[in-house]
This record gives C-alpha cells, structure tokens and sequence, in this order.
C-alpha cells in the first residue's frame, strides 16, 4: 500500500500530512521486494509497530 503506484497513496498522503504515522514493517517490504518503492511513510520493524499498536488508543488495519 505504501509503494510508488499503490492505488491508495494518495489517501495515505493525506493521512500522513495530517498527522497519522504510516509505519510499513520492513520484513513485509523485503519479502515482496518493495523497500526501494516506498513513497510514503517509514520503514519500521515488526516489533516497533506491534509496540505502536499496544499503545495507541487508535489505530486503522488495512
């Protein structure tokens, strides 16, 4: 979702400019061979975003 021609990276964009972390875990980039075709967001760790989740009081599953 969060590679260069993601049908959704637009709407992503916008979430990110308003605020919202968009974390992608790098295990998932590696594996389908998108970690150079990241255009929103950050790379985080499997663990980071699970830490993420447990402490917000929101979060969106995509």
């Amino acid at each position: 979702m969060v590679a260069a021609d993601s049908s959704v990276l637009e709407t992503l964009r916008a979430l990110r400019t308003a605020g919202v972390p968009i974390i992608a875990c790098r295990t998932c980039l590696e594996h389908y061979g998108l970690v150079d075709r990241v255009a929103v967001g950050e790379i985080g760790t499997m663990a980071q975003v699970i830490e993420l989740q447990a402490i917000a009081g929101k979060f969106i599953t995509l």
